[in-house]
């Protein structure tokens, strides 16, 4: 494995009023992204670790009855859609799971859970209610579990997790009160979880996720040795969980491509990134990833000919992510909006001003016209405002970069 590069602390505000101000920003801006990605490791751990079963309703870590079995199929089969980019099939999958054990939070859990993914992966806004529905369902009969018996390890995790998917919900509206309320409830009863049974070891994948944007943030307080330190231990835990794991397997490939390519560990990155597209070409939560590091790799290159190789790259990429959003249901006009822009981006590397620029301002008009529609006008159910701005604000800078050449 490469080794890691860390960060060193930020300049900020000259004066102690700016100071105090900008460390403000700072840390809301990494409490939302810890909150963010560091949910979604603690829930895809949770989720992988679900097929192992839970005690309460018999499901254990080698399922024998017929009840278990067929359950433990059906979440091992709900999952493998996931990867293969069948979004539809694995929500379907998921909600048979209640024909089978009506009085379970599993299906809930497993149906908000294919729900968050959609959201997140196809930048999807429309199945809000829905998710709160289904996620607070799963909350509730998680805590009817606990209520019959306070031991029950499988209830916690269901719970925990359960409050980690409304917390990072919550963290994409804004609304951070709550999803750091929720997230502080999700770590406290998947801490639980160890403790009660230590057998669980795939919370390791979410321990590592958790660890890893934890210390990428906690630069503004730490010194680089003790983030370097927290880095590599979080590598170590989903490097583990990758090996060992009997359902983190790829869960934990795809957290280290995630990870090594906001730590610009791109030739790493790069070479697992293309190992999962190999065998799950349509996996788009790692297809995004995978762009994002050609880009990044294209940027250091200082060889002419293997930078335009990286851009070819990452435009072949995005231009299979445009393939996959033109055959899905689920695509809206924000996932192509991202990807008319890491297009235009990966083209402005090489100078290409002439074919960019047009590309670009085109994508801010249709996002500006999308942000009147969907937010303004209210023609879709409670879109991502702060992915809205975010996407917004990488656009005008791109094309001030263009103008500029």
């Amino acid at each position: 494995m490469k080794k890691y590069k860390f960060y060193k602390k930020p300049s900020i505000g000259s004066s102690a009023g700016y100071q105090i101000l900008d460390k403000a920003i700072l840390s809301l801006y990494r409490a939302r992204r810890i909150l963010l990605v560091a949910a979604r490791g603690i829930l895809l751990a949770v989720v992988i670790s679900m097929a192992f079963g839970s005690h309460a309703f018999a499901y254990d870590l080698n399922p024998e009855t017929d009840k278990e079995k067929k359950i433990d199929m059906l979440i091992l089969e709900g999952l493998d859609y996931i990867h293969k980019g069948e979004y539809g099939e694995s929500y379907k999958t998921f909600f048979g799971i209640r024909e089978i054990d009506s009085e379970s939070p599993v299906s809930y859990f497993y149906t908000s859970a294919a729900l968050l993914w959609i959201m997140t992966d196809y930048r999807n806004f429309y199945y809000v209610e829905e998710f709160n529905a289904e996620v607070a369902e799963s909350i509730e009969r998680s805590k009817a579990l606990i209520e019959k018996n306070k031991d029950d390890a499988w209830a916690f995790f269901y719970l925990g997790a359960s409050y980690g998917f409304r917390g990072l919900k919550s963290a994409k509206y804004g609304q951070y009160i709550k999803a750091f309320t929720d997230g502080l409830r999700g770590l406290n009863r998947i801490n639980k979880v160890g403790k009660l049974n230590p057998a669980i070891t795939d919370v390791l994948y979410a321990t590592g996720s958790y660890n890893f944007w934890k210390a990428h943030f906690s630069y503004v307080y730490l010194d680089e040795n003790a983030v370097k330190e927290k880095i590599l231990k979080s590598f170590s835990l989903l490097e583990h969980s990758a090996k060992e794991g009997k359902y983190t397997t790829l869960e934990s490939e795809a957290a280290l491509l995630n990870f090594s390519t906001e730590s610009e560990q791109y030739d790493y990155a790069i070479t697992l990134g293309e190992d999962i597209i190999s065998r799950y070409p349509k996996y788009i939560y790692c297809l995004w990833y995978l762009g994002r590091s050609y880009i990044g790799k294209a940027k250091l290159e200082k060889n002419d000919a293997m930078q335009e190789f990286y851009v070819d790259k990452a435009i072949k990429n995005f231009n299979n992510i445009l393939a996959i959003l033109e055959d899905s249901q689920y695509a809206t006009p924000f996932s192509f909006l991202e990807v008319a822009y890491y297009i235009a981006y990966a083209k402005s590397i090489l100078k290409q001003a002439s074919p960019a620029l047009p590309l670009a301002s085109k994508s801010f008009k249709d996002l500006e016209q999308v942000y009147l529609d969907y937010v303004v006008n209210k023609k879709a159910y409670n879109a991502d405002i702060v992915y809205i701005k975010d996407i917004e604000n990488d656009m005008k800078k791109l094309l001030a970069t263009l103008k500029n050449e």
